[in-house]
């Protein structure tokens, strides 16, 4: 790593130095662009844009540059306009690989833009996204082997996470599906979050489900996948009872362990659809290394034990942040995740 005094001619004076140099990482400020043609010669370039950077049209064009494989931009507030970002990477960075910027104020143009990516993006990061149809659509059919989605915003009801794991049906095959109505009518008395609420049916317990879609892009590529949402995706009137099993968040998250078969690091934060129920499917996730829960207040520590206990063979570590009911009867269960060798991590603000 070299720290670079920008006012002296510093990077010039590197990379005039420096001829055998391939690869370097930036972090750009306002005064940079003066060594631009220089740095052209590189093979690799990656770039992290400061905060405090004014993003005008002529830095736009100094940041995008064929040689440039990442641009991160570090301030997560929208302080620019994305489509025209990503409509000037799409343009010139032919070898991008990976992209952390705002993308708040997408449009359809952006996201066309971003979709034009896929043959050679594998990393993306977006801050508050509008999540619509059009955007799951497009992440899906992306080869994204990291993709963070950081505190989304949903247009509306219909805008089903389920859409970036599950793709389509698959031709000729059978529509059926198995379920053992035993277990359901279980889960329908103990569990009132499962009752019929206005008008809404009863949810089956699904037992040995028979794949209905043959899965995404993405769903087959992904290995690092981080959710993070502020906000309850599901009806208004029901969000003072909790999260329901049959709602969009809990089976997009079982449909992303149907189809998630590659990922190893899985962060969930906030009203995502997390819960004991969530938690049993999740942990069909053959590959899963690590597992970073945060701000998640659907799930018991009885459904983490049960987790832990299924997953102790692939499971490394556990981390569990500022999520309300891991708090109970701590001390007589933690032992249960440490006898299985599980690097078990829980943080609380209070």
């Amino acid at each position: 790593m070299v720290l670079i005094d920008w006012t002296n001619n510093s990077l010039q004076t590197l990379l005039d130095g420096c001829t055998k140099l391939k690869e370097l990482s930036l972090l750009l400020y306002d005064n940079a662009w003066e060594t631009s043609q220089s740095l052209e010669k590189l093979e690799k370039l990656e770039l992290t844009i400061h905060c405090g950077l004014s993003i005008t049209e002529n830095a736009i064009d100094h940041i995008c540059k064929p040689n440039v494989t990442s641009i991160r931009f570090l301030q997560k507030a929208s302080i620019f306009d994305a489509n025209e970002i990503i409509s000037k990477i799409e343009s010139k960075c032919k070898i991008i690989q990976s992209i952390e910027m705002n993308g708040s104020n997408f449009k359809d143009e952006g996201i066309d833009k971003l979709y034009n990516l896929k043959e050679s993006l594998l990393e993306l990061s977006l801050y508050e996204p509008t999540v619509n149809n059009k955007l799951i659509n497009a992440l899906s059919k992306m080869k994204l082997k990291d993709l963070n989605l950081s505190d989304m915003k949903k247009v509306n009801f219909s805008n089903h996470f389920k859409k970036l794991f599950r793709g389509n049906k698959i031709k000729g095959k059978p529509k059926k599906l198995l379920y053992d109505p035993i277990e359901s009518e279980k889960l329908v008395d103990a569990n009132f979050k499962n009752k019929v609420i206005k008008g809404k049916k009863n949810y089956n317990h699904i037992y040995n489900p028979v794949k209905q879609y043959e899965g995404t892009v993405l769903s087959r590529n992904i290995v690092e996948l981080e959710l993070n949402s502020k906000e309850y995706f599901q009806d208004s009137d029901l969000q003072n009872i909790g999260i329901y099993s049959s709602s969009p968040e809990c089976q997009s998250l079982v449909t992303l362990s149907q189809y998630g078969k590659k990922i190893r690091f899985l962060q969930l934060c906030g009203p995502i659809g997390l819960t004991d129920y969530t938690l049993d499917h999740i942990s069909n996730l053959a590959s899963l290394n690590t597992f970073w829960i945060k701000e998640c207040n659907d799930f018991t520590f009885d459904g983490i034990c049960k987790f832990s206990e299924a997953k102790w063979k692939t499971l490394k570590r556990l981390i569990i942040t500022d999520c309300k009911n891991v708090k109970e009867n701590l001390r007589q269960k933690v032992h249960i995740l440490k006898d299985l060798e599980i690097d078990l991590i829980i943080e609380n603000k209070d």
